[in-house]
């Protein structure tokens, strides 16, 4: 078993990569112009390029001279924001999946072992801690080759927060209210 991300979610990276190198020259770039550049088909470039417009990533301009342009700096957006873009939340198995408010509501076809459970609230915070370090990374973090994968989650000493912390960081994320308490430190 693998995770492994879609075509269109590596091309969306591709393409918004193409942008930010092309956002310096002010005009937008073509679809076509990304496709041709990269030998990718042009009919799920343009699928992907409207996935990210609809997500507010990019911006679509009309017209002979029409194309796409970041809607915001490539340090603002983030890898999360692209993958859910193009494939939907981001979720490590079926009980990490957003459901309704309603408790009483019969768990997941996926998962019926939900509510008797003894894995999901550990695997509810190792989905939040991925998408954590998702919403962490940037497109220009990844075009600097700038991804250091060693992360290290921790225990404040002076809190019950947990924390993400790479080596160039000087905001951590703090993941005590997506999580909840350390096991061994619930109240």
């Amino acid at each position: 078993m693998s995770f492994s991300l879609t075509r269109k979610t590596d091309y969306a990276l591709v393409a918004l990569s193409r942008l930010a190198v092309d956002s310096a020259e002010a005009s937008p770039v073509s679809a076509r112009h990304i496709a041709d550049l990269y030998d990718l088909p042009l009919p799920i470039m343009m699928n992907v390029l409207k996935d990210l417009a609809s997500a507010g990533l990019v911006t679509s301009k009309r017209g002979a001279s029409g194309g796409y342009y970041l809607s915001r700096p490539h340090g603002q957006i983030s890898f999360a924001q692209v993958i859910e873009a193009i494939e939907g939340p981001v979720t490590v198995t079926a009980c990490c999946e957003d459901t309704s408010e309603d408790e009483s509501e019969e768990p997941c076809l996926a998962c019926r072992l939900e509510q008797s459970c003894p894995i999901t609230g550990a695997m509810k915070q190792f989905n939040d801690l991925v998408v954590a370090f998702l919403y962490s990374m940037t497109l220009e973090d990844m075009m600097r080759n700038d991804l250091s994968m060693s992360m290290v989650i921790r225990n404040s000493d002076a809190s019950d927060d947990r924390t993400i912390h790479s080596q160039q960081d000087t905001q951590p994320v703090a993941l005590n209210n997506a999580i909840g308490q350390t096991s061994g430190n619930t109240p």
